[in-house]
């Protein structure tokens, strides 16, 4: 099996240690998964299929960004808090996303899992939960 170098770093044995110890605290009613998702709404092949070795050549329209994007999160108890919008996800919408539609949803203690980093926005998040 394959792993990455940095596995092996003192820094992340610890922090990856810490974590499976924080674990075995977590009340699992209070942990929420927020993930996201898009597709291609204009049923529009990005590829084609032909004979073996022949390169496959059309037109279509160019529908690579006309895309309808979802926001939700995945709860014990179910989905919960989800929203969709035209276009593909930047920090304006996940601000407002979590300020008008996450937070309401959240109780004190609640522990919020993304793999969303919009870097730029992060702060103004944090200060709406």
């Amino acid at each position: 099996m394959f792993h990455a170098n940095g596995q092996k770093q003192d820094k992340v044995i610890n922090e990856r240690n810490n974590w499976q110890d924080l674990q075995k605290t977590l009340e699992i009613g209070q942990l929420v998964f927020l993930d996201k998702a898009s597709i291609n709404c204009a049923m529009t092949r990005l590829c084609g299929c032909g004979e073996k070795h022949a390169i496959v050549e059309d037109y279509g329209s160019d529908a690579r960004f006309e895309r309808t994007s979802i926001l939700a999160t995945v709860r014990l108890s179910g989905v919960n808090a989800p929203t969709t919008f035209k276009g593909t996800l930047n920090g304006e919408i996940f601000a407002l996303y979590v300020r008008y539609v996450l937070a309401p949803t959240l109780n004190a203690g609640y522990v919020v899992f993304l793999d969303i980093c919009l870097h730029t926005r992060w702060q103004e998040c944090l200060s709406y939960l």
